[in-house]
């Protein structure tokens, strides 16, 4: 972070107007962490780890600041309605909540002594059935299907 009135670092430009809107979006992007671990809505911690801030830059319509995050924020912030096409994703969403299933470490095993391919074909199980919920639902359950807003609330 680059404190208002410091000395600046070269080749960032260096104006005060500049640090200080480094100043103030670190304060954003602190904020916005914090939303998203207040929230909970840290399956893999990608998504938090994701959101940062290039240095600013002039455009011709003035002084422009690019915050970032991971491209699947807005079905965090927003929610996903039910589906309303037939053409599928890539990945799908059923290989996506796969990797999620495994990031979030839920079980699917039944018992020590379940094969690997078993387990496998569980976690594929599993994120087939959370994806026909999605696909009919939406998400978030937990936020009343309407997304977390851990955006807005910032």
């Amino acid at each position: 972070m680059v404190a208002v009135g410091s000395t600046p670092t070269p080749g960032t430009g260096g104006s005060v107007l500049g640090d200080a809107m480094v100043f103030v979006a670190q304060v954003i992007i602190d904020k916005l962490k914090q939303s998203a671990r207040e929230k909970d809505l840290k399956a893999t911690n990608n998504l938090i780890q994701s959101i940062s801030a290039d240095y600013p830059s002039v455009t011709p319509q003035g002084i422009e600041l690019k915050i970032s995050m991971a491209d699947y924020w807005q079905w965090v912030e927003n929610g996903r309605g039910p589906t309303k096409t037939t053409t599928a994703s890539k990945p799908t969403l059923a290989q996506s909540l796969e990797q999620w299933i495994s990031a979030k470490g839920i079980q699917v095993r039944q018992s020590k002594g379940e094969s690997k391919q078993t387990v496998l074909e569980r976690r594929k199980s599993m994120a087939i059935a959370i994806a026909r919920k999605i696909h009919s639902k939406g998400t978030i359950q937990r936020f009343g299907y309407k997304g977390s807003n851990f955006i807005a609330d910032v």
